[in-house]
């Protein structure tokens, strides 16, 4: 008597530990525990729990199939930098468990701006006296931040409605005399800025304040702190999206096979989108909105079904105060492929008469293994009459016969080959290319007929910026390109050696072929802008203003020649305190909370 071991399920490790930023959206995925089976067909079978510790909630969810852990509430790091808590994996109908203790550092984000201390809420107009000499310090400000390492480390600027004599320190932010006095100049009014360096964006606040020369009036004391953040109006709006994605069920879990976009006209943080989405089977990048593969897509497919549509939400929201999101359904239609070979199905006790395709090799009957070979050649097909006696002990010899229709089918004996005699596949392509276009088409042939001779692309490393289409060979590409030469590996495999990778007569090695892209930059020239400046109200970084408009002077039946013309700001720390809107006619309207000198650059 065999007394088989008992169903149980465990974790390689006692413990695990991730990290996640504070400022992650809700949906986005921390990490995956996974425990593993004594039999790995009761693996399908694990299902995953949290564990509160002494009644306590943590802001987390885990998968109950696939043992993914996801964020489902906001994070503060200044409240709570570390969580704690147990995931419990169960066996599902037998009883077996074990758990693992996990542990969630969150790490801090710039979600916080630079502070004036009290003091300069009280502080008057200072003096300056007439004769002071050039870098005399008057004042020194300080500025204080909530959050930690580069996002608390703060610097000082200055900027004022007009030119003055005076410059702040960056990294002190001690204010002292830059220029003579001139004559009749006696009030001089700026403002310093303090600004971090958190990332991805730098968040600031600004303080007022008045100058005079000593023995004029004395002015008025200045407003004092007024900067804030740029308010947050507005939440993303997802771009235009055609629908439905079709693929395969046997894609490969990382593949990229849709990319999704959002944009938001609010400014800074408010502006800035991250997206995410609550599915076991496909994943989507947060900066990017690229949609992967994260599961077995065979597992959605019951017998039967050839195709099966199944809908994701996808949310997108930015990191504005307060935080606001948007949510977009796509629908992804799952195309059912033959990946599964037929089996005979097991009787205990009898065998049952049935028609039944074989392949065969060549002997005579075997009584402990059931092979059966030949002796000689043989037809197309080969009718004969096999009896099976299956002997139990105590019971005598019970006999049943069934008939067997022989079938000779093609051996998979040939690799597929690259049809390409050169080297590598080469090809030339414009940055100004549009995401999932066809780029070029790698072709191989196998002489093997049937499945044997069906041939399936992929490439040997993931690529976030090419794809290929595993049947026809496409490559294509996954969003826009910089310039630049891009390096890739393609492999081709027949149908067999893929279904069948457990059998090694029936595999034959994978072909590979390299193919190099080059990405050239679109020709661009510089033209001449007509700039008009407006009036704004320096005290108010609170709203919108027209700061100027901005034309581009050429003439009109030349616009359309060399393609679309862009305009942009050049600073990049400037970018998110301005933005610039196309009104028509080549005029550009410049929207800014701030004050600040800015270059253009002109492309097309």
């Amino acid at each position: 008597i065999e007394v088989g071991e008992p169903h149980s399920i465990v974790f390689e490790e006692a413990t695990a530990s991730f990290n996640v930023n504070e400022s992650a959206p809700l949906g986005y995925i921390i990490g995956r525990v996974s425990a593993s089976a004594m039999y790995k067909k009761d693996e399908r079978n694990i299902r995953y729990y949290l564990e509160m510790r002494e009644n306590a909630t943590v802001p987390f969810e885990v998968s109950e199939k696939s043992g993914i852990i996801r964020l489902s509430q906001e994070l503060d790091y200044e409240t709570q930098r570390e969580y704690s808590f147990n995931i419990l994996a169960k066996l599902a109908g037998f009883g077996g468990q074990t758990s693992i203790v996990v542990t969630v550092h969150v790490k801090d984000s710039n979600d916080h701006s630079p502070i004036w201390a009290a003091k300069w809420m009280r502080q008057g107009p200072i003096a300056v006296p007439s004769d002071a000499a050039v870098g005399t310090v008057f004042l020194k400000v300080d500025a204080l931040d909530l959050d930690s390492g580069d996002n608390a480390r703060i610097g000082y600027k200055l900027s004022s409605d007009s030119q003055v004599p005076f410059s702040v320190d960056f990294e002190t932010g001690e204010i002292s005399l830059a220029n003579p006095l001139k004559k009749g100049e006696n009030e001089w009014n700026l403002s310093i800025w303090a600004v971090d360096a958190g990332r991805p964006l730098p968040r600031s606040t600004f303080l007022n304040l008045v100058f005079y020369r000593n023995g004029t009036k004395v002015p008025a004391k200045p407003k004092p702190v007024v900067g804030t953040e740029p308010s947050n109006n507005h939440a993303p709006l997802f771009d235009e999206f055609s629908g439905p994605v079709e693929i395969r069920e046997d894609v490969e879990i990382g593949t990229a096979i849709a990319v999704i976009s959002a944009s938001d006209n609010d400014v800074g943080y408010g502006g800035l989108v991250r997206y995410s989405m609550s599915d076991d089977y496909f994943t989507i990048e947060p900066e990017t909105g690229v949609i992967r593969v994260a599961g077995d897509l065979t597992e959605l497919l019951r017998p039967g079904v050839t195709v099966l549509s199944r809908d994701v939400e996808i949310s997108a929201s930015d990191e504005g105060s307060p935080r606001k999101s948007s949510k977009k359904t796509v629908k992804i239609r799952i195309e059912d492929v033959n990946n599964h070979a037929p089996q005979f199905q097991e009787v205990p006790g009898r065998l049952i008469p049935q028609q039944t395709n074989v392949t065969i090799s060549a002997g005579q009957e075997h009584p402990s293994s059931g092979m059966v070979n030949t002796t000689a050649n043989i037809k197309d097909h080969y009718d004969f009459l096999i009896k099976a006696t299956c002997r139990q002990k105590e019971a005598g010899n019970l006999e049943a016969t069934a008939k067997v229709r022989l079938t000779i089918t093609d051996r998979n004996d040939a690799m597929p080959i690259f049809t390409l005699e050169a080297d590598q596949y080469e090809t030339t392509i414009s940055d100004q290319l549009a995401p999932f276009s066809d780029v070029i088409r790698v072709e191989a042939s196998d002489a093997d007929e049937g499945i044997n001779g069906q041939i399936y692309y992929s490439l040997v490393n993931r690529s976030a910026d090419f794809t290929v289409d595993p049947i026809t060979g496409w490559i294509r590409s996954l969003r826009h390109l910089r310039s630049g030469v891009y390096n890739l590996k393609v492999r081709s495999e027949d149908r067999t050696s893929r279904l069948l990778y457990n059998d090694p007569d029936q595999i034959q090695p994978a072909w590979m072929k390299d193919v190099v892209i080059t990405v050239t930059e679109t020709k661009r020239r510089h033209l001449k802008l007509l700039v008009a400046n407006k009036l704004i109200n320096g005290y108010r970084s609170d709203i919108e203003q027209l700061a100027a408009v901005v034309r581009v002077d050429i003439p009109p039946n030349e616009a359309a020649q060399g393609g679309p013309i862009h305009l942009d700001v050049v600073e990049d720390d400037l970018k998110h305190w301005f933005s610039l809107r196309e009104s028509g006619n080549l005029e550009w309207q410049l929207y800014t909370v701030g004050i600040f000198c800015l270059q253009f650059s002109l492309f097309f």
